[in-house]
């Protein structure tokens, strides 16, 4: 089973599932769909809790899956992993962003200086 750990605000919410993929669900039967969209849950948390998270790793806790479902698991969490790896670029980016305003605001002197109310 692959462990995840709660998620703080800041984390990834949530995964897309796009209209393209249908047709490769449409097909499976009610109980494979379970198993997919569970499967596909699992590894999203994990993609959004580690970037380096293995796909296959979510595979072993669902064994009810035929070899059509794994193939649309993978076909779908591809775009999970690629939709995870631009979030975490934008995270980046925008840590990046908010540390340089944090360090300019710190080099700034406070409006006020000296004054008394500034103390309180």
């Amino acid at each position: 089973m692959v462990e995840v750990m709660w998620m703080p605000e800041e984390q990834k919410k949530g995964f897309v599932l796009y209209f393209s993929s249908y047709d490769n669900v449409a097909g499976l039967s009610p109980e494979q769909r379970g198993e997919l969209f569970s499967a596909l849950y699992e590894y999203a948390r994990a993609a959004a809790a580690d970037p380096a998270a293995e796909m296959r790793a979510v595979l072993p806790d669902h064994p009810a899956m035929d070899l059509e479902t794994r193939m649309a698991f993978s076909f779908i969490a591809e775009t999970i992993r690629r939709d995870t790896e631009k979030w975490w670029e934008k995270h980046r980016l925008y840590q990046a962003a908010a540390r340089k305003r944090l360090g300019k605001a710190a080099a700034e002197p406070h409006p006020g200086s000296g004054e008394a109310w500034a103390y309180v």
